[in-house]
Formats: C-alpha cells, sequence, structure tokens
C-alpha cells in the first residue's frame, strides 16, 4: 500500500487539471502570519537560487516553491498541514522535488534515447487537447462575463474573458499568460507526458504477466469478494456497475464472486415535465400533512392496542378522512404535472404492444440517468436485488418488479422519479466467476501495475544518475 502523503498526491494531480481545464480552484489567501512566515523562507535564499539540475537543465527554488505552495493548499483540502509534522514535511518535500526533477529527466533521457521527437498521432492529439481546454475556458468565462456585465454594463467583455485566462495561466504557472501563450504552455506539459509514455514503452518492454500473477490476483480477490459481500452485498452491485462503466483508466475490474438475489431489469422512466412544486406551491405542505397524519394514526392505534380500549376511535376516523382528502388533491397536483411525461409513456407502452422490442424503445424514451449515461446498462439491464435496500430503486418499482416474471413488462407506474415500465431481463448467476472469464481484464490492470513498478524502479535508478544534483540543503529550508 503507498503511504497516505502519497496517494493523496494523486488527487493533487485530478485537481491540477481541474485548474488547467479552467474550473478554478485558487487558493485561499494567505493570513498575515503564513505570509510573513513564507517571506521569511524565501529571503533565506533567492529565488534565482538553483536548488537541482539534470544535464543542462535547471530547477530553481523559485520553481520549488512554487511547486510547493501549490501541492501544500491543495492538502489543506484535505485537513492536511504538511508543516504540522517533521517527518510529514520531509516526505512532502521529497514529494514536490521528485516531481519536478522527474519533469526533467523524462526529457533528458528521451533526448538520450533519441526518443524526443513524437508522432503526428500524439502532436495532433496534444494539439486538439489544448484547443479544446482553451476553448472551454472561454466558454466558461464568457457564461462569467455576460452575468457581471448584467450588472455592470462599463464591464468589457472580452478583456473580462482575457483577464481570467491569465489570472488561470498565472495560477498554473506562476506567469500571466495570453490565450495563445497559456495555450503553447499546455501544449509542452503535455508533451512530457507523451515523452514519458514513449520511455515507458522501451524501458518497460521486458514487463510481463506471468499465469503465477494471475493466479495469485484472483485467490486474493475471490477470498476479499467472498467475504464483503457476505458481509455488505449491496457492494457487488456498486463493482459490477462501476466496472461496465468505468473507463480503462479508472481502474475497476469485474467481479469474481457474486451475491445470490440479484436481477437484470430494464427501467424505462419518463419524467415529468413540470415542478409539481413550482406548480402548486402548496405541494410540499400537503405531502407533510400526509406525513403527520399518518405519525399520528399509528400513535393512536398504538395507544388503543395496548390499553385494549377505542378512546380514540374517533380521531381516527377523521384521520382517515382528511388523509383520503389530502391525498386526493396530491394525486391530482401529481398527475396534472405528470400528464405530459405520461402521454409520452403510455405512447412508448403502446408501441409494445404492438410488437416493438423494449430494448428500441428503451433507447429512445428512457430518462434513468444510470441507463442512460453507460450503453452496458441500458443493453445488459440494471442491478436490483429486491431483499437488499437500495436507493437507487423506489419501493413501488421493487414492488413491480417482483409480480414480474423473466421477459415480461409491467404496466406504467408511477413514483416519485416519474413514470415507469420495467422489463425483466434475467437473473444475475451467483457464485464464483472463472479467472478465464476475467483473466483479459485483470490481465491489462496487472501489466499497467508492474509497469509502473518497473518505471519507478527504472525512475529512482536515473535520479541517481551522474547527471543529477539535488541541492537538500536549500531544499529544506522551504517550509520549515
Amino acid at each position: 500500500m503507498k503511504k497516505t502523503i502519497a496517494m493523496l498526491l494523486t488527487c493533487i494531480m485530478v485537481m491540477s487539471v481541474l485548474v488547467m481545464a479552467g474550473c478554478q480552484v485558487a487558493p485561499a489567501p494567505q493570513d498575515e502570519a503564513a505570509g510573513t512566515q513564507a517571506a521569511g523562507d524565501a529571503a533565506a535564499q533567492d529565488g534565482d537560487t538553483v536548488v537541482a539540475t539534470v544535464g543542462e537543465s535547471k530547477i530553481t527554488l523559485a520553481d520549488f516553491q512554487k511547486l510547493f505552495d501549490q501541492y501544500s493548499y491543495y492538502y489543506s483540502m484535505f485537513g492536511m498541514d504538511v508543516s504540522s509534522d517533521p517527518s510529514m514535511l520531509a516526505e512532502f518535500r521529497t514529494m514536490v522535488k521528485n516531481a519536478l526533477l522527474e519533469k526533467e529527466i523524462i526529457k533528458y533521457q528521451a533526448k538520450l534515447q533519441q526518443l524526443e521527437t513524437l508522432s503526428e498521432a500524439q502532436l495532433k492529439e496534444i494539439e486538439e487537447s489544448a484547443e479544446n481546454t482553451i476553448s472551454q475556458m472561454r466558454e466558461q468565462f464568457s457564461t462569467m462575463a455576460g452575468e457581471a456585465k448584467a450588472s455592470d454594463d462599463t464591464i468589457d467583455v472580452e478583456k473580462y474573458i482575457n483577464d481570467m485566462i491569465a489570472d488561470e495561466a498565472e495560477y498554473a504557472t506562476g506567469k500571466a499568460m495570453t490565450a495563445d501563450e497559456y495555450k503553447e504552455w499546455l501544449k509542452t506539459e503535455a508533451s512530457v507526458t507523451h515523452l514519458r509514455d514513449n520511455l515507458m514503452d522501451v524501458v518497460c518492454k521486458d514487463v510481463t504477466v506471468t499465469q503465477e500473477d494471475l493466479d495469485a490476483w484472483y485467490a486474493e480477490n475471490l477470498a476479499t469478494e467472498k467475504e464483503t459481500y457476505a458481509n455488505d452485498p449491496a457492494a457487488y452491485k456498486t463493482a459490477a456497475e462501476n466496472y461496465a462503466c468505468g473507463s480503462e483508466d479508472e481502474g475497476y475490474l469485474p467481479p469474481v464472486y457474486a451475491p445470490e438475489g440479484y436481477s437484470r431489469v430494464m427501467d424505462m422512466l419518463v419524467k415529468p415535465r413540470v415542478d409539481v412544486n413550482e406548480a402548486n406551491p402548496d405541494y410540499s405542505e400537503k405531502i407533510q400533512t400526509l406525513n403527520n397524519l399518518q405519525m399520528e394514526y399509528g400513535t393512536l392505534s398504538f395507544e388503543d392496542a395496548v390499553g385494549a380500549s377505542s378512546a380514540n376511535k374517533d380521531r381516527m376516523q377523521a384521520i382517515i378522512a382528511e388523509y383520503k382528502s389530502t391525498k386526493a388533491e396530491t394525486d391530482r397536483m401529481e398527475e396534472e404535472a405528470g400528464k405530459e411525461a405520461k402521454a409520452i409513456i403510455e405512447e412508448a407502452y403502446a408501441k409494445l404492444t404492438e410488437g416493438a422490442t423494449f430494448e428500441s424503445l428503451l433507447i429512445r424514451y428512457t430518462e434513468n440517468e444510470a441507463a442512460a449515461s453507460c450503453e452496458t446498462l441500458m443493453m445488459d439491464g440494471l442491478l436490483i436485488n429486491p431483499s437488499i435496500v437500495d436507493e437507487a430503486w423506489s419501493n413501488e418499482c421493487v414492488t413491480e418488479f417482483k409480480k414480474l416474471k423473466v421477459g415480461e413488462y409491467s404496466p406504467i407506474f408511477l413514483d416519485d422519479d416519474g413514470y415507469h415500465i420495467l422489463y425483466y431481463v434475467g437473473d444475475e448467476e451467483a457464485g464464483e466467476r472463472p479467472l478465464a472469464d476475467v483473466q483479459e481484464a485483470v490481465k491489462a490492470h496487472l501489466m499497467e501495475d508492474k509497469r509502473y513498478e518497473s518505471w519507478q524502479t527504472i525512475l529512482a535508478e536515473w535520479m541517481k544518475d551522474e547527471s543529477v544534483t539535488v541541492n537538500d540543503d536549500v531544499i529544506n529550508t522551504v517550509g520549515a
């Protein structure tokens, strides 16, 4: 297991990407005491002081301080103060130092091994990615500029956008830039990533995954999943659907064990086009009245049962009458708000009865976000286990599902999400899944892990190369 500080680095890098994509995550201003401390540290050494070299490339104290401050801020968002503990501060400095060194070592080693020329496909990808980032930033800042101008007509929209891009560039790079300059910086950063990939392909080419590796992974994960799903069967749905919908680089793997009770169901959901609360300001109040009446009736019924009396009979009858009357009002409100959605799903139901396949109609009509956002779940069906509480499925959905047999679809029914038609696809096979069924996905995952481990070993050796020098005495003044 990697140390906590190393694990958080992943989160840090994700947030750094958000910054580069134009999603502002600017550091909070330092308080006066913190600012004084930082100024004192900076005064100890000039910003141009070289703290490390790789070949002819130099890393200055200013470079180190900038990345140190940026990462420190991200750590603070996780409730961690990197300067609160000497050992953590030392580890943090090492992490920042290695991040800076790795970038320069990649460029140095790529040149040594004559790999510094990127392919046309890589160059095209870099160009398109940088262009998309700038376009997204412009779009985001254009919206913000329009909102600002609505309250202050003197605002120059184009200047506002350019100033925002310059601010983002300064935060990411330490220097205010125009959109074109920032785009070039993004391309340069991306090129280092591709150089790294090219280097890894060469220096890690002999990495392999053996059958022993696969068998060991399978034995460990099978045992873990059996224990996990025995204690928490709902975790199976999360694991299976994450794998079905996740991208390759997210690291999700197929479960090798399935607990009893899971089935696959397709959900054709059409949501109301009108918000019942907006259309009826007193709707939520009436819903609360219904809840209160239910609670009161239960209390009175219990009191009469315990006391073997009918003292609350009259009030209970009045509660029933009021409940029915109020429920009729909320039903009318819901029906009115949902009439357009109901017409749509009735259209779909009519096509089902005429012989259209559920799958073809599902693609066209469903507004179930879990299915609509994942082609695999759309085609295979969503997981449901009627014996497990699952926020993804309402009581109404579970009740209607229980009435179905495999290959049947339900009548139209309504819940808080909207109008549904369910189709019972089939049952999930419970028990162990053989390694052969998941071997290719597991092998690819293990290969990435082993390549990464090999790369880290090689990188550590390169850091000891005579081409690399480090001035830890200066580095250790940062954050002290």
